[in-house]
């Protein structure tokens, strides 16, 4: 072929590409973008419920378990014994409690001014007047807790307390259980939430009772600073979007019948880990259309688009006087046969002309 006639992706060759990957990659892109955007809000949603049913359930646990703790302790605090402080018979009721409740690390009841008067283990007697739980149930004579350092373990420990009331129904001494936190957490937090979720538990001021991989080593953890933790404590509960630790996280947050706050968190990129799926399978499905869509055009222009151009060529070398030309597009009965015959015809015209022009001569 002359220089000039070669095929060229920016003439007919060129815009039948085009045409081809608009008419199959625009409809697969629209379709895409409409799955994926529904599919991003069945994730959205099916994480959404889940961490909203993962929270039920530790809720649940966690509220039938203080229920438990709670009623044993009032069980206990309502014998007679304990009420007339018979120390031996108070002894063997505290350790019955021990001995039902298996994260109890010990029980105790408190007179008045905060003494011991009898313990479920064998270790001296402690005055725990200063702690704030010990306060509480006696002025306000009702169940209350805490989180504390122990102090004879040294180790972070949940306390709960009852007021122990005579036949007046005034406060006679206080009952009091504690439980290690890790204990906690492996009680009632072993709801599993796929690969980076979990949960936590705190107290109504946002110190740490419970979680998977929260716990502090050796003392107190204020969760304060957690964002879903600090709007807990502003009255703002259930789903939302925060960043811990530097990465996105949907949590769900809930009140204890306690007044605690219970957290499930997962990451983002875990919840979205479908869609990325998705994308990916929908890049795969593009990249291979892309590839099939061009082959085929390839194909199919070169059928259209060459013998275009070689009919261009031949109009050229007849405009130059070349009239002798083998045209075989002429066999051919689409409108390229067409187009070749009336060059054919043209060709056979200008050769008569000519001869005409020789013979008048």
């Amino acid at each position: 072929m002359a220089k000039g006639t070669n095929v060229r992706f920016g003439g007919i060759q060129g815009k039948l590409f085009a045409a081809f990957l608009a008419v199959s990659l625009i409809p697969l892109l629209v379709v895409w973008l409409l799955d994926r955007s529904q599919a991003e809000s069945l994730a959205s949603s099916a994480a959404e419920n889940s961490l909203q049913q993962t929270s039920d359930v530790i809720v649940n646990n966690i509220d039938d378990w203080t229920a438990l703790n709670v009623k044993v302790l009032q069980l206990t605090g309502g014998q007679q014994a304990v009420r007339s402080g018979n120390v031996a018979e108070t002894k063997a009721l505290l350790i019955g409690i021990q001995g039902q409740l298996p994260w109890v690390n010990f029980a105790h009841v408190m007179s008045l001014n905060g003494q011991d008067t009898a313990r479920s283990d064998e270790l001296a007697a402690v005055n725990y007047g200063d702690r704030q739980y010990f306060k509480d149930a006696v002025a306000k004579s009702t169940l209350t807790s805490d989180v504390v350092i122990s102090k004879t373990s040294k180790k972070p420990t949940l306390a709960l307390a009852v007021p122990v009331k005579g036949e007046s129904m005034a406060p006679v001494a206080v009952i009091s259980l504690t439980a290690s936190l890790d204990d906690i957490a492996d009680t009632v937090l072993k709801k599993s939430i796929g690969k980076t979720g979990y949960a936590i538990l705190t107290d109504a001021s946002g110190k740490l009772i419970a979680s998977p991989k929260e716990m502090g080593e050796k003392g107190l953890v204020d969760m304060s600073a957690h964002p879903v933790v600090a709007a807990a404590k502003a009255g703002k509960l259930g789903l939302m979007h925060a960043e811990v630790n530097g990465r996105p996280v949907l949590a769900y947050s809930q009140r204890t019948d306690m007044g605690w706050i219970a957290i499930v968190q997962q990451d983002e990129a875990e919840v979205n880990a479908p869609l990325r799926s998705l994308d990916t399978s929908a890049l795969i499905l593009l990249v291979v259309t892309s590839v099939i869509v061009v082959g085929l055009a390839l194909v199919s222009s070169r059928g259209l688009v060459r013998p275009i151009v070689h009919l261009t060529e031949v109009a050229d070398q007849i405009s130059r006087g070349q009239l002798e030309h083998k045209l075989p597009e002429s066999d051919r009965g689409d409108e390229i046969g067409a187009l070749a015959k009336s060059i054919d015809r043209l060709a056979k015209s200008m050769k008569i002309a000519m001869d005409r022009l020789r013979n008048n001569r």
